[in-house]
């Protein structure tokens, strides 16, 4: 009996701590989002100035080098004026093109990001955001603590779990928000290194599979954001004061499907861009655990 009762008692701190200071766990959630995010995006944009120095520095070497096995291959092969002119021409341009985006290479990834964003918002409902879906959750949780009464302990002890549940999906949704966004913040400064492998023709794909990289975190995003827009906005449609037990459980179940769905489908999406598909099967058990 102690232990049932000292279970119950830590099941409902973390609930009740929401109920007691609402407005201070909504600050706080808020600020602590944002401002992670945005700390990143400060640290990884002073890593530009040296990754950019060092990436010309590699890029220029490689095309001196390319330039010398183009001589010595059309020397061998005793190519033609014209050919060894057209062959030198497409080298140059090809250079020009990746030296461009190694000097842009932050503009315009950040562009394409918040491009597809932009989209995202005027495709779901209510140009929402996706900077921090735990006030969402953290909304649905105050709603049913409010549905908590001393003469229904049967149906009290019900809400408490299910806003224990809502609380946790939300904060794992929110997380993988932040996971997906600092990923990309770090992994595409540190990709501008391999854009320099682009003035080799032997290390080209490295520098176009650093490009393409781009354009997958940026679809992640967009799409990651779709689903969060849709997906809140149906779970929303219950935040109602005339909310019953059963609605509270529908609640619970979208919950862990949009779970499931942000740890899924972005990283599908991201696949078909990159050439690889990835299976939604694991997420979904992981959810359900």
């Amino acid at each position: 009996m102690k232990k049932n009762l000292l279970f119950l008692a830590v099941l409902c701190l973390p609930v009740l701590a929401l109920l007691l200071l609402p407005e201070q766990a909504f600050a706080a959630d808020e600020d602590f989002v944002s401002k992670l995010v945005r700390e990143f995006y400060n640290k990884t944009s002073t890593w530009e100035p040296t990754l950019k120095r060092y990436a010309l520095i590699v890029f220029r070497w490689l095309v001196t080098l390319e330039v010398c096995f183009l001589g010595i291959k059309a020397a061998l092969n005793r190519d033609q004026i014209p050919d060894i002119f057209k062959q030198f021409v497409m080298l140059l341009l090809m250079a020009g093109f990746f030296m461009a985006v190694i000097n842009y290479y932050h503009e315009w990834a950040w562009n394409l990001i918040n491009g597809l964003g932009s989209i995202g918002r005027e495709l779901t409902p209510g140009g929402y955001s996706s900077e921090s879906p735990f006030l969402t959750g953290m909304q649905l949780v105050k709603l049913v603590l409010d549905k908590l009464s001393i003469w229904s302990p049967g149906n009290s002890i019900a809400l408490l779990i299910a806003a224990l549940v809502i609380i946790v999906c939300f904060a794992l949704i929110s997380a993988q928000v932040v996971f997906i966004k600092c990923e990309a913040m770090v992994a595409m400064a540190a990709a501008l290194i391999l854009v320099a492998f682009g003035g080799s023709s032997f290390l080209k794909d490295y520098a176009v599979n650093a490009i393409r990289y781009v354009l997958a975190v940026a679809f992640k995003l967009f799409v990651m954001q779709l689903v969060l827009g849709v997906g809140i906005a149906f779970i929303e449609g219950f935040s109602t004061s005339t909310a019953e037990l059963q609605d509270i459980f529908v609640v619970i179940g979208a919950s862990v499907v949009l779970l499931a769905l942000v740890k899924s489908l972005p990283d599908v999406c991201a696949g078909i861009i990159n050439g690889s598909h990835v299976s939604s099967g694991a997420a979904m058990t992981a959810s359900a655990a």
